[in-house]
């Protein structure tokens, strides 16, 4: 089902989308979703989370996403969808937005899935780690796994 604007996609209906504007995780799932076109549907189910408060950390926000991290996708159902990646192509694969950015074929799916994973491990993780263990450092320390690595 494609949404047209200003109407929500049946996924989206009763949904949270827990985010915080202009952080690097969230603006993954942005950048897909104004892509495929329905931004603005996703925007109309976003509530902010003040990750610079460490809000997203929060005993009622680690209920719902343990990892407590930014962006997750609460369904009406109370199913909590978690990571990045993994909210688009819950998107993608529920045949909302005009775009498949995952490939039409099985071909097509499997060089993309591996691209990713090669950006993510070569490109991705290690800024991350740098930023998160080196000038980021003082703030990452009481932030759970995200502070467990060496610089």
């Amino acid at each position: 089902m494609k949404a047209t604007s200003g109407s929500i996609p049946d996924l989206l209906k009763g949904a949270t989308y827990y985010s915080m504007p202009g952080i690097p995780n969230p603006r993954i799932v942005d950048y897909y979703a104004a892509e495929v076109g329905v931004l603005d549907e996703l925007y109309k189910i976003q509530r902010v989370v003040d990750v610079m408060a460490n809000e997203n950390r929060s005993p009622e926000m680690r209920k719902l996403n343990p990892d407590g991290a930014v962006p997750f996708l609460q369904l009406a159902d109370g199913t909590v969808v978690a990571e990045t990646v993994s909210i688009c192509k819950l998107i993608e694969d529920a045949g909302i937005g005009n775009a498949k950015l995952f490939g039409e074929t099985t071909v097509e799916q499997g060089v993309i899935s591996m691209w990713q994973r090669r950006v993510d491990r070569h490109v991705v993780i290690p800024a991350m780690d740098h930023f998160t263990w080196g000038p980021a450092r003082d703030m990452f320390k009481e932030r759970g796994m995200h502070a467990n690595g060496q610089p």
